[in-house]
């Protein structure tokens, strides 16, 4: 199966990145995983923009969407939501179907409870809007991990989660 890990997080080096990271190397012994991390280079979405036709970053990212069985998006709350450069991302894949009935995991990943709650809303709103089967929804913290230096750490509980929820779908 080919999973496709999608950062939602606008930080290329912060917390959700090495989340995803981790989960990478935890599923990579079992499932083909590619990760993404380039969404802030996406071309902020305008109506207009698509009578111009779609920026080739889009368009590969699309295709990637397309060719993955499953779709794990990871992200943190910003001002109660999700971050503008998820939310970008979803706005390009909107028309275009990408994600329609495309198992998708949704994960939110925070330093402590509560927080990330209103962010998950917003993720699985959006995904619904969308079209995505969600399979999962998995709030994340850090007491969930171990942080090593400048490297995330799964648990075991965490990873049996992880693994469980990819048998779910």
């Amino acid at each position: 199966m080919k999973i496709l890990c999608v950062l939602g997080s606008p930080s290329t080096t912060g917390n959700n990145k090495k989340l995803l990271v981790a989960i990478q190397k935890h599923l990579s012994s079992t499932y083909d995983v590619t990760l993404y991390d380039q969404l802030h280079e996406f071309t902020l979405f305008t109506p207009e923009r698509l009578e111009n036709g779609t920026p080739d970053t889009i368009l590969q990212f699309r295709k990637m969407v397309v060719e993955a069985d499953a779709v794990i998006i990871s992200a943190p709350e910003y001002s109660h939501n999700i971050p503008a450069t998820l939310k970008n991302m979803f706005e390009w894949c909107t028309a275009s179907g990408e994600f329609d009935n495309k198992r998708t995991y949704a994960l939110v990943f925070m330093p402590q409870e509560p927080r990330g709650k209103l962010a998950m809303e917003s993720l699985v709103n959006t995904l619904k809007g969308v079209k995505a089967r969600i399979v999962t929804e998995l709030p994340l913290f850090l007491t969930d991990v171990r942080m090593q230096a400048d490297e995330l750490e799964l648990l075991d509980k965490t990873k049996e989660l992880i693994s469980g929820m990819m048998e779910v779908g």
